[in-house]
């Protein structure tokens, strides 16, 4: 028998044996279901702690009294949600059941309840109620001094309903029906009326003469009311928390009641003694089973006492509200109630859990006591859940030692408050021997280790029961303590986010911090010597013999950035209420304008700048300013920029982040391939942190961000207010960014504009022969500085004055005067000259530019461009790292980069950053190049016209594949459509194309390229050589040659002259037929090749070289990267169109119809007369050639001699565009009549032979 049949038949004989109704153990708990006066749903809770199964049922049952027996009856205000059902083994139900007090009066019903049958197992659930009436007065008591003559209480009206009510005198009585007419000399104001539902009615009661203690009734069709009046003191001197206390109580439990506190407070200034007691409302002549502990004491001026106050018999007390107060009497007047609450409840039991283990198949509360973030984590994570009895609710807030602090370790606890109450559980086994699931809640710890002070720093946690509503706190539940630890790293890494492209290879850009959150420097070949990296690729460490890596610093970065501003309400009125420096309406809003100007001022020449605001929920356009890298531009924009006060509306800042975060993804086209992008898309943002408008949140954003790979960077900014910085440093942290705060206007200016107090400003000129700025101190005390000339100029004459003191928030003119007849004879007819600034505090550049007239005789022109230290946020981004490596695990996983950095005290320091990595397979025998320019230089310091205007730009290996000791490449330039034929002539005239190996390129002198060569050939062709032993190392990346247009001066000049933009377009080949080594004998294949701009990848996209910048690609798109695999050894392979010619040489690789034949016509017919042979070259190699006709058989004989090729004035070679022709011609002197047939052949150097066929005819 198979061995799970046994196991079935053995269960089921002893299900036989044993059955299952004798044997019930059925729990149900709580033993009392008490709606109370609010509640509408209560909950109780089945286990099945029996052997075996057990079937149970629901009933609805009634009693005459308390002493009666239940009956089965319909109740008609209440309904279970389930009337029965099966248990398993271990296994609970939890049952609800909803009230209807709409089909009840009001009252307390107590005498209705659930029986809950399985088998023998009979048990009954009282459940009770409190419907209060649509009536309600309060104060139900009214404590007066002695003597007083007045008192004020208020009826409302609950219900849905007009009410009707009068009021009446009870005396010392509180039974309604002993109710009479008011006395004469108490007067009601007024004494009845009529109240619309939900409204009220204040009610003014005045007597003439002195009373003792008295009771009023409020009557009405819908309830009645006590209102009680006495006269007491309230508690001089002391004050008691909370107004209403609440108790809880199990009636089911076992030992001690829970307890709640009263505090006493002493805010007298004698000590005060006390007593309190427990009264019962309902009953006054008997004592409550309430206890308060201590009963009585006495207080000290500025003490504090806590009384417990519990349930001491559960099944003497009636839950709810209006049934129960304190009495608290000080001395011999004061006397203070405070209204009691008792609530039927089973405790919770508090634990902090590590998450639930998604790897277990059991997974239990494992309790923490320790949150520790370590060096690197921002975010933690702990679950609260409850291990009490089952049917406990718990309800929760969490604390911690931070709360009150002004510069918070702890920035954010999510959430603050929750449950732990779904039923059945989801999280947590119960314990290791149930199989009850309980439910958790998890809750995110955020910090913020900026303001650290120490290494270590340690905070505390603390998770609180409190009630339902969040209004109480449970002190008969034991709160649960929990430790932060927080260790400060000794250096971060920000924003190392990858990217790939094909064939695996990766880039990084980032910024270091040291202990201090201090910028590592980058800048110079000294700093980056002081920094060391490794890569770990799913934890193994990358070996660098096997593997490429570059390290650079920021010095040709590409960045989108949109600049943010603040324009809303708040920041508009930001300032204004300061006590001791109040700002006016809109001056924040200036302030910040004015550092912005500075900001634009600082830009990197790579870095395109958005400038955008937000200003209210409906606003349409967000920009001031689009992307440009035009810096006056911008600067007019924002200058101009106004908003009138209406239009400074609500907040939505993180709408309009999401907004300037798209934005900055689109600038890069979405086909761009990765590395040809931005190395850097950021937004900074202005805000005074308020946002109460906004659709997105903060986490949205930050993710919509980090899967752009956009970096943020908050400036929180509000003078003299509070900043709520929370989600400003989560969201900075998680993208990559950083956080700044700038709470004041020089703050602000440190970060935007100048972090030194050196700055200089543009002035007016006096003279034409002079050029002004002014060195200005932003700073706090005296500024020293003084001015040079960083290499002598004659033509600069003086510079006045070259030295000074300038006090805080002044400054000093200085002027530069020029002689225009010492600059020489500049070919462009312009002058460049620098003067270094330098300070005790800060340094600063001036670049003077002189224009001469045409013939350089006289002064056309002298500006002035100034360039003093950034703020501190671009400042911090010019000492960024670029880091590029090929996976040699070419597979996608975590990557880890550990950094070391050498400090100047000798000291290392380490820091590291994971994060899961994206990395693009590809063929990795494609070697990819790619070209790039900066545009057409103008160089005023050329020696000569030619080479003073020129187009410039490299041919850069982002790919090399294994064994490469050689390239053959050609250039090819051409013109767009619109350039006009004058520029073509001109270009045609004077232009020269010349290539030599990139200075501090893959290829200059170094240990592993010193033998590489440089051959020029003709028609453009260059090719690089070295030893095979020498070739260049796998996955390296570097530019290989510079290639420079001279001569162009004429083409620019024509292309200005007619109203078009002057470019060049650059097209390349690539020799691959030099890589083919197909697989032989003990040997596999070898073959490589390289895709390039114009290649066959990308054959339209040709490098422009204009009035910007430009990258040509080795592919259109990284999908092509990705997904296309050439086979080097096809036929045809590097011969795209397959028109015969390869693509070297093909001017059109993806055309077959180009170049075409070399000769023309295709076909020679010498009947009538001789023929013209051309011979054009479409081609892109300059050829020598030779002819000869081949008479066909059977008249070859015939033929032999009879024909003539007259070269008279033909090329021997031809240039690719140009043309040659000759004549060929028969004599038909005693030829039979009939059809004659030849071939002509031409011959190149270069190409194919190609045949044309020749005919004659004798009639």
């Amino acid at each position: 028998m198979p061995r799970w049949c046994a196991v079935v038949f053995v269960g089921a004989a002893l299900l036989a044996l044993g059955g299952c109704g004798n044997n019930v153990d059925l729990k149900v708990e709580p033993g009392a279901l008490a709606f109370g006066t609010d509640r509408s749903e209560v909950f109780f809770t089945l286990l099945n702690d029996g052997v075996f199964a057990a079937e149970w049922t629901l009933e609805e049952v009634v009693r005459e009294s308390q002493e009666a027996e239940w009956q089965p009856a319909d109740v008609a205000w209440f309904a279970a949600d389930s009337a029965g059902g099966r248990l398993r083994r271990d296994e609970s139900a939890r049952v609800s059941l909803t009230a209807n007090r709409a089909l009840v009066g009001a009252g307390t019903y107590s005498n209705t309840g659930v029986r809950i049958t399985s088998g023998k197992f009979v048990q009954v659930l009282p459940v009770s109620i409190i419907v209060e009436a649509s009536l309600r007065v309060l104060p139900a008591r009214i404590a007066l001094t002695p003597g007083s003559t007045g008192a004020r209480f208020t009826v409302f009206n609950v219900g849905n309903q007009q009410l009707s009510w009068s009021l009446m005198y009870l005396g010392s009585s509180t039974v309604p029906g002993d109710a009479v007419a008011l006395p004469s000399d108490i007067v009601a104001t007024p004494a009845a009326g009529d109240i619309s539902a939900g409204d009220l009615a204040q009610v003014e009661i005045a007597w003439t003469t002195e009373r003792a203690d008295f009771n009023l009734l409020v009557d009405s069709a819908g309830g009645q009311a006590v209102v009680r009046i006495v006269f007491g003191e309230p508690l001089p001197g002391l004050e008691v928390t909370p107004e209403v206390l609440t108790l809880y109580y199990d009636p089911s439990g076992e030992g001690e009641q829970p307890a709640s506190k009263l505090t006493i407070e002493n805010t007298g200034t004698v000590a005060r003694s006390w007593t309190i007691s427990a009264a019962d409302l309902m009953n006054p002549a008997a004592a409550p089973a309430i206890a308060a502990a201590p009963n009585q004491g006495a207080t000290l001026p500025g003490e504090t006492q806590e009384v417990t106050v519990r349930v001491t018999d559960p099944e003497l007390i009636l839950s709810g509200s209006g049934n129960y107060e304190l009495q608290m009497r000080s001395g011999e007047e004061g006397f203070l109630a405070v209204p009691l609450v008792l609530e039927i409840v089973s405790l919770p039991d508090i634990a902090v859990s590590d998450p639930p283990n998604p790897e277990s198949g059991r997974p239990e509360v494992t309790f923490m006591d320790v949150l520790d973030f370590g060096r690197e984590q921002v975010v933690g994570e702990f679950w609260v859940a409850n291990i009490g009895p089952v049917g406990s609710d718990l309800f929760f807030k969490v604390v911690s030692d931070d709360d009150t602090s002004a510069a918070p370790l702890i920035t954010s606890i999510t959430p603050r408050q929750g449950d732990t109450n779904q039923r059945p559980g989801t999280d947590f086994f119960r314990d290791n021997t149930s199989n009850t699931l309980i439910d958790g809640t998890p809750v995110y710890v955020t910090v913020d280790r900026s303001v650290m002070t120490e290494d270590v720093e340690y905070r505390k946690v603390t998770v609180e029961a409190w009630n339902q509503d969040y209004t109480q706190r449970l002190d008969s539940v034991e709160p649960y303590e929990l430790s932060v630890r927080v260790e400060r790293p000794p250096l971060t890494v920000e924003g190392a986010t990858n990217r790939s492209r094909p064939p695996f290879l990766n880039r990084f850009v980032f910024l270091l911090r040291d202990t201090t959150s201090r910028v590592i420097p980058t800048r110079t070949p000294e700093d980056l010597a002081r920094l060391s990296f490794d890569v770990a690729e799913d934890g193994v460490y990358i070996d660098w013999n096997e593997a490429t890596k570059s390290i650079t610093g920021p010095e040709s970065l590409r960045t989108n950035m949109v600049l943010m501003l603040d324009y809303t309400g708040s920041m508009y009125y930001a300032g204004t209420t300061d006590p001791a420096n109040p700002l006016a309406p809109g001056e924040a809003i200036a302030q910040v304008k004015t550092a912005a100007l500075r900001f634009i001022d600082d830009l990197p020449p790579g870095t395109r700048l958005a400038i955008m605001y937000h200003s209210d929920r409906q606003q349409q356009d967000r920009f001031i300013f689009p992307f440009s890298t035009d810096k006056t531009a911008l600067k007019n924009a924002l200058a101009a920029f106004h908003l009138s006060p209406a239009l400074h509306g609500t907040s939505t800042v993180w709408d309009a982040v999401e907004e300037a975060v798209l934005r900055v993804a689109l600038e890069d086209p979405g086909d761009v391939l990765a590395f040809d992008d931005a190395d850097v898309r950021a937004v900074v943002f202005l805000t005074d942190g308020r946002d109460n408008s906004s659709l997105s949140d903060a986490s949205s954003v930050s993710t919509l961000a980090q899967d752009l790979r956009v970096r943020l960077y908050p400036v929180s900014y509000a003078p003299s207010s509070p900043v709520e910085t929370t989600d400003m440093i989560v969201a900075a942290g998680e993208t990559g960014g950083h956080h700044y705060g700038g709470g004041n206007v020089r703050a602000l200016n440190a970060l935007l504009g100048n972090q030194r107090s050196l700055t200089l400003d543009p002035a007016e000129s006096t003279s034409a022969d002079q050029v002004a700025f002014l060195v200005s101190n932003t700073g706090t005390a005296n500024l020293s500085w003084s001015a040079a000339q960083a290499e002598t100029k004659p033509w600069i004459v003086s510079l006045t004055p070259e030295a000074g003191i300038v006090p805080p928030g002044g400054s000093t003119r200085v002027t530069v005067t020029v002689n225009p007849a010492l600059a020489g004879a500049p070919p462009l007819n312009s002058v460049r000259g620098a003067l270094n600034v330098d300070s005790n505090d800060g340094a600063a550049t001036v670049e003077v530019l002189m224009t001469l007239t045409e013939d350089n005789s006289a002064l056309r022109g002298l500006t002035a461009a100034l360039m003093d230290e950034p703020g501190t946020i671009l400042g911090e981004l010019r000492n960024q790292v670029v880091l590029a490596y090929v996976s040699p695990r070419q597979a996608p996983g975590t990557y880890t980069i550990r950094v070391k950095y050498e400090q100047p005290n000798g000291e290392s320091v380490t820091g590291f950053f994971e994060k899961d990595g994206v990395f693009t397979s590809g063929d990795v025998r494609a070697g990819q190049l790619s070209l790039t320019t900066a545009g057409i230089v103008e160089d005023l310091d050329a020696a000569d016209l030619a080479s003073a205007v020129r187009a410039e730009a490299y041919l850069r290996a982002d790919y090399v594949p294994r064994g490469v000791s050689q390239f053959r490449f050609r250039f090819l330039p051409s013109f767009p459509v619109d350039a006009p034929a004058a520029a073509r002539a001109a270009f045609a005239a004077t232009a020269v194309l010349d290539a030599d190996l990139a200075p501090g390129g893959l290829l200059a002198s170094g240990s592993q390229t010193s033998s590489w060569r440089l051959v020029r050939e003709r028609d453009q062709i260059y090719t690089l050589l070295t030893e095979q032993e020498n070739c260049l190392p796998y996955a390296s990346f570097g530019n290989l040659l510079r290639i420079r247009i001279t001569g162009i001066k004429g083409y620019v000049d024509a292309c200005e002259a007619a109203g078009v933009e002057p470019r060049i377009l650059l097209g390349m080949r690539a020799e691959n037929q030099i890589y083919v080594r197909p697989a032989g004998p003990g040997r596999p294949s070898e073959s490589i090749y390289f895709l390039y701009p114009t290649g066959p990848l990308s054959p339209s996209r040709p490098l422009e070289i204009g009035g910007y910048s430009d990258t040509a690609s080795p592919a259109r798109t990284m999908l092509d990267l990705f997904s296309t695999y050439l086979d080097p050894e096809a036929p045809n392979a590097w011969d795209m169109d397959e028109d015969g010619l390869p693509d070297f040489q093909d001017p059109a690789i993806d055309d077959d119809g180009l170049p075409g034949p070399l000769t023309f016509p295709a076909q020679l017919d010498l009947t009538l007369a001789p023929a013209t042979v051309s011979l054009i070259n479409g081609r892109l190699d300059t050829f020598s050639w030779t002819a000869e006709l081949v008479p066909e058989a059977p008249v070859a004989a015939l033929l032999e001699g009879r024909f003539t090729l007259d070269f008279s004035g033909a090329a021997t070679s031809v240039a690719p565009g140009e043309s040659t022709s000759f004549t060929v011609d028969v004599d038909r002197t005693g030829l039979p009549s009939g059809l004659y047939e030849a071939t002509l052949l031409i011959q190149t150097d270069v190409f194919q032979t190609e045949q044309v066929r020749v005919v004659f005819r004798i009639s």
